[in-house]
């Protein structure tokens, strides 16, 4: 959004080359089109789900021994909560915390049901680091 925000005034009618994922939320696209600037997306990159975690971090995440698990977009949100066991389910919000990089990485979660207890205000994952700390220290 900021990036948009801040091109917006920069680049009406003009055309764009946007390089990126094969996958991911279309902001720039969408706020650019609000100026007239055409940009097409070319992919240069590929993100692929796993189907399934490797045994010791479903041990991990089932025994309860993480205190804390980052979540850094809207699809691994998603893809966490899918790939969670039910007994490691019910880890998330008794042992295990949650944090998120960002308002719509926390709105992803919460849509399938995961509690986030910590936000970054900088959305970065220093920003994660920084909010996991002020709830340990609340």
């Amino acid at each position: 959004e900021e990036l948009a925000a801040v091109l917006k005034p920069l680049v009406s009618q003009q055309k764009i080359l946007w390089a990126g994922a094969n996958r991911g939320r279309e902001v720039l696209q969408t706020e650019l089109a609000d100026v007239s600037a055409t940009v097409d997306k070319i992919v240069v990159y590929e993100n692929h789900d796993v189907t399934a975690w490797d045994p010791e971090t479903v041990e991990l995440l089932e025994s309860g021994a993480l205190d804390w698990v980052g979540l850094s977009s809207p699809s691994i949100a998603r893809n966490f909560h899918r790939l969670l066991s039910e007994k490691a389910r019910a880890q998330i919000g008794n042992r295990i915390r949650l944090a998120s990089i960002s308002p719509v990485t926390t709105q992803a979660a919460d849509e399938v049901g995961l509690k986030i207890d910590a936000e970054a205000e900088e959305y970065t994952w220093d920003g994660i680091f920084a909010a996991i700390l002020k709830q340990e220290s609340a």
